[in-house]
């Protein structure tokens, strides 16, 4: 789609010759046409001025509630979520955000199913990504739980199932942040997790997202950095374990966590 003899203006992501779009470059190159590549525009002390984190976070997390309107009506639950567009279809992000507290106010008065709640929303990392998602996230009515306290939710869960009086979870969703502690154990038993220490020692810690945080999330928002040096946030046979485990306590699911309905991968890590 490059024409030749243009100008362009975008975030090409080739500077550092990632080869996913080294293509794109030499396409570039060949068709003699001029790239000004967001990426490389920096103030005169060379901090970068332009950055698409915040808004890389905003639009996905937009595009992802809309999808879960979509999944729970193609599951038999109509949400709030039905009435929400794509990013792209509002004119500007005030437009936007108009939009999904409108969702907001939807779910603090007429709530939603009972069947899937709570509705737990996790983010990982704590980054300009994972800002960004949180940011259009708390435009709904939310509560936001430490990560500890998720076996807990299920236990208010239990309580929906029994009280005949309409329980607050279903007038909001949950919020948890995840960062890498959560994430990771020291192999050994008797070490405890040490942030500078598992960046550069990676190979000394195993996995335990699958474990700790995943089994209680409805939504997982992953908007982190990842390096194939790290543990993998989720591996494809542990997020198959987790859906079997799901649908074995299908029956009573509210006392066994959430089910993971959605990943919303905001991340442009390939593989």
């Amino acid at each position: 789609m490059i024409l030749p003899d243009r100008a362009y203006a975008f975030f090409s992501h080739t500077h550092k010759v990632q080869k996913e779009n080294t293509p794109l470059l030499d396409k570039i190159l060949a068709e003699r046409a001029s790239l000004f590549d967001y990426e490389l525009i920096v103030e005169d002390t060379g901090k970068r001025l332009l950055a698409f984190g915040k808004f890389a976070g905003r639009a996905g997390m937009i595009d992802f509630l809309r999808g879960l309107g979509l999944w729970y009506l193609n599951h038999g639950y109509s949400t709030p979520f039905l009435s929400l567009g794509s990013s792209y279809m509002y004119s500007s992000l005030a437009a936007a955000k108009a939009a999904v507290i409108s969702v907001g106010e939807e779910i603090a008065t007429m709530g939603l199913p009972s069947g899937i709640c709570p509705l737990v929303f996790v983010f990982t990392g704590s980054g300009n990504v994972s800002r960004g998602a949180q940011e259009i996230f708390k435009l709904l009515p939310h509560t936001f739980v430490d990560p500890r306290k998720l076996p807990e939710l299920p236990e208010m869960a239990r309580d929906l199932t029994q009280s005949k009086q309409p329980s607050k979870i279903i007038f909001r969703v949950y919020g948890c942040v995840a960062t890498c502690q959560d994430m990771v154990e020291h192999l050994n038993p008797s070490k405890s997790f040490n942030k500078a220490d598992y960046y550069v020692h990676p190979e000394q810690y195993k996995p335990a997202f699958h474990e700790k945080i995943a089994p209680y999330a409805s939504v997982i928002v992953n908007c982190m950095y990842w390096e194939r040096r790290f543990p993998r946030l989720l591996t494809t046979k542990q997020i198959q374990d987790l859906m079997k485990s799901f649908s074995k306590k299908k029956k009573d699911l509210m006392k066994n966590g959430c089910p993971l309905v959605g990943i919303c991968d905001i991340t442009c890590d390939v593989g």
